[in-house]
């Protein structure tokens, strides 16, 4: 199981298919949906800071980017899928797609599932992160839209 969330900028559809005319649209605002998308996973993708269940102890503890550990270290599986390193991201013409294919990450970042342990520890869900991000990413692609529109013009 994975999370994933796909932004639709409303009104956004129906800008385009009115630029259509103007030669590689699309194209031009495509590096644009790629950029928000790359900031989006560097904001919802960031590992809040380590806690004590990160930290060596008695029975065991959580290693970032391994898995369960214990004897003093010695001990552990290392079965982590690397939360982190598992984001990917997909343009379109019109929106963008961003996945985290860990089989965990709903229970880490998702807006039903996350589990309340990781809530309390800071870790991000992508609603949150995407309603936040929101207002950057429209002022990006207006921007854009009106540097093509000025370029045509």
């Amino acid at each position: 199981m994975g999370v994933g969330l796909i932004f639709e900028v409303e009104g956004l559809g129906e800008l385009i298919d009115k630029l259509e005319e103007l030669e590689d649209t699309a194209k031009l605002v495509r590096p644009t949906l790629l950029a928000a998308g790359d900031e989006y996973i560097n904001a919802a993708g960031k590992y809040p800071p380590e806690t004590e269940a990160n930290q060596p102890r008695p029975g065991g503890w959580y290693q970032r980017d391994y898995g369960p550990r214990w004897y003093g270290g010695k001990g552990g599986s290392a079965t982590s899928q690397q939360l982190g390193k598992r984001w990917t991201r997909e343009a379109g013409d019109r929106e963008i797609t961003i996945r985290n294919a860990a089989t965990y990450a709903a229970f880490v970042h998702g807006k039903l599932q996350q589990v309340g342990f990781h809530a309390a520890r800071g870790w991000q869900r992508v609603d949150t992160v995407a309603e936040e991000m929101m207002p950057k990413i429209i002022k990006g692609l207006t921007d854009q839209i009106n540097r093509i529109w000025n370029r045509q013009g």
